[in-house]
């Protein structure tokens, strides 16, 4: 989605060593590359990791003849990476590539985070949350409906461990759970060898805590699916049906006073 100029390399330390700077509380989708560390070995790596910032730029003397102050739009983007509203989106294309990234939302500005072949984060503004919003309408087939009716609900498994899962032991899971013979080939096989695939997840902090909401979808030829998250554990799989995941972006939107209706979306 990244359409800035302005876009900014930084390894998991550093960008952790940036946050910690301006005294944000945690970043969605975001692992402490430092867990487990004691203070005084944390700041051993702060003193090795501020030479290399200050040498990319990201590090500027300020007033003070001993303090450095973040590069301003580097600055602004590490601040909006502590939003409390957040979208992780996955899209992936046979043939044409993939996108995988953060969003992190304030009304005045969407930053994206994205990690690039090498493990280094790449932090850029995008938009403001209305264009990103709008933009975020595009990346699931709103206009598209399975003809199928199939929906189950698979306790103890998570989106990760049924996609870990080879095809035949989705099939095994699937008839434990008396799905039809006839639905459940084309599932197994959509999942199998989907032309196109694609995840939302709507991360919303409330105090200390994060708070989830995710959509799976997968498509092979005209067999569409869409995976909901029902808790850490459990994911409910139904025939791909646009106003679950329009609703859930209708939801996230309204942090935001945004909501779009798709015409023509049955």
């Amino acid at each position: 989605m990244s359409q800035n100029e302005a876009v900014y390399r930084l390894t998991s330390q550093e960008f952790f060593f940036l946050t910690e700077m301006l005294g944000l509380q945690g970043v969605a989708g975001f692992e402490d590359p430092f867990r487990g560390y004691l203070v005084d070995e944390i700041e051993e790596q702060f003193d090795q990791i501020r030479p290399g910032l200050i040498s990319k730029g990201y590090l500027i003397q300020g007033n003070a003849s001993a303090a450095y102050e973040i590069e301003d739009v580097l600055g602004i983007c590490i601040a909006v990476c502590g939003a409390s509203d957040a979208v992780q989106v996955k899209k992936f294309i046979a043939g044409s590539g993939s996108y995988d990234a953060f969003l992190y939302f304030m009304p005045n500005l969407v930053v994206e985070m994205m990690v690039d072949e090498k493990g280094s984060i790449v932090l850029s503004p995008v938009a403001n949350a209305e264009i990103s919003f709008e933009w975020l309408f595009r990346f699931f087939p709103l206009t598209l409906r399975s003809e199928r009716q199939c929906e189950l609900q698979l306790n103890d498994c998570s989106w990760n461990k049924w996609s870990a899962m080879t095809s035949k032991e989705r099939a095994a899971l699937l008839e434990e759970k008396e799905c039809p013979e006839d639905e459940l080939q084309p599932l197994v096989a959509a999942f199998e060898n989907a032309e196109r695939s694609g995840s939302m997840v709507f991360w919303n902090r409330q105090e200390y805590k994060w708070y989830t909401e995710s959509y799976h979808y997968v498509q092979n030829e005209q067999e569409l699916y869409l995976v909901s998250e029902i808790s850490n554990e459990d994911i409910n799989i139904q025939a791909y049906n646009p106003e679950v995941i329009l609703d859930g972006l209708n939801r996230f939107g309204a942090n935001f006073d945004l909501g779009v209706e798709v015409e023509g979306g049955g």
